[in-house]
């Protein structure tokens, strides 16, 4: 700070360490490893591989770590844990944003034009199109697609919540998980 004191955070005023860009350390609420010097390595390498740009290659690796290790990153904070404990705080934002990231776009609740199940059918079939077109980082495609929605079928989507809606952008509002869920099981 320009006064000379220190930045203090949620653990009583005590800074954490800084560390340089791209080097991570294990989380002191991890579950032990064995192998925790062959983590660190393909994390280095992981690390190389962003610096560069290589994002393909970093996000094998990212996931070769979570299929063979267990082992989750936490890119905000530089911190690996086997298992994908961060500690209370950072353990919800991370759970959040995994099932924000990976659950099904679904139609808003308070969509204000309820269509025919067909056309439910067939725009979820295009949503979730532009998703796996997401996953594999094609965004051209993906574009694409929301603009095709937007424009034929007057579809608007929101990828924060996870909803599309007909008609007006701002019927898409956050609904809780339980919500979320019920939502799911009436689609299928």
């Amino acid at each position: 700070r320009a006064d000379g004191q220190t930045f203090s955070d949620d653990n009583g005023g005590q800074q954490q360490p800084r560390r340089s860009r791209g080097q991570y350390v294990k989380s002191e609420y991890s579950s032990p490893i064995e192998d925790e010097e062959l983590i660190q390595k393909l994390l280095d390498e992981r690390s190389k591989y962003k610096a560069s740009r290589i994002y393909k290659k970093a996000d094998e690796i990212r996931d070769g770590l979570i299929s063979q290790y267990n082992v989750y990153i936490d890119d905000k904070v530089q911190e690996w844990s086997v298992g994908g404990n961060f500690g209370h705080r950072q353990q919800l934002l991370t759970v959040k944003k995994k099932q924000n990231r990976f659950s099904e776009m679904i139609m808003a609740p308070n969509s204000p034009t309820v269509p025919n199940d067909d056309f439910i059918k067939k725009i979820q079939e295009l949503v979730n199109t532009r998703d796996a077109a997401r996953g594999d980082r094609d965004f051209i495609t993906a574009d694409q697609i929301k603009e095709d929605l937007l424009d034929r079928y007057n579809v608007y989507l929101n990828d924060k919540y996870r909803q599309w809606s007909v008609g007006r952008p701002d019927s898409i509002v956050e609904v809780d998980d339980e919500q979320n869920n019920n939502n799911n099981n009436n689609i299928e």
